[in-house]
């Protein structure tokens, strides 16, 4: 009885930490419907005019419609990465930093002391979406309840700053 017992105990708890794997996809449910509007959703390249100075992508859009005190935007996804949603007066804004123009940190020498303070890489992690490279995903709390939707960006022109 009593190996019956741990066999049934045993089954449940490993059927109980295999469903663990498997939460995280069904939480990135992508809303067929929202409650405002989105509007003007673009991209824009950036560059600094300084050698090392970075580059990167803005994305832009507006939203019409929407009640911010039930309403709070959260991040978005684009392009295998995430950031943060700023929200300006008249526009929300998230910005990605890229390799292009970038100052390299990397000592490459054939003493190993002096390549102490080299960064090691950074781990990719799975990205939770399947995306165009026009599109991205928002992340937003409604009434405090975490929502996705999917937004179609219109490329805007490189901006080159001095």
């Amino acid at each position: 009885m009593k190996k019956l017992l741990n066999i049934i105990l045993g089954t449940s708890i490993l059927f109980g930490f295999s469903q663990c794997g498997n939460s995280k996809n069904s939480t990135y449910k992508l809303q067929k419907e929202i409650s405002f509007k989105a509007l003007d959703a673009n991209y824009q390249y950036w560059v600094a005019g300084i050698s090392g100075g970075g580059g990167g992508i803005n994305v832009f859009f507006m939203a019409s419609n929407l009640d911010s005190k039930n309403i709070e935007m959260d991040s978005l996804f684009f392009r295998g990465q995430t950031a943060k949603i700023e929200i300006k007066p008249t526009v929300y804004v998230a910005r990605f930093r890229t390799n292009v123009n970038q100052r390299p940190d990397l000592i490459i020498h054939g003493e190993a002391d002096a390549e102490y303070g080299n960064k090691s890489p950074k781990k990719e992690s799975k990205f939770p979406f399947k995306l165009e490279d026009d599109e991205a995903i928002v992340s937003y709390k409604e009434k405090k309840i975490q929502k996705y939707f999917k937004l179609k960006l219109n490329k805007k022109e490189t901006a080159f700053y001095p």
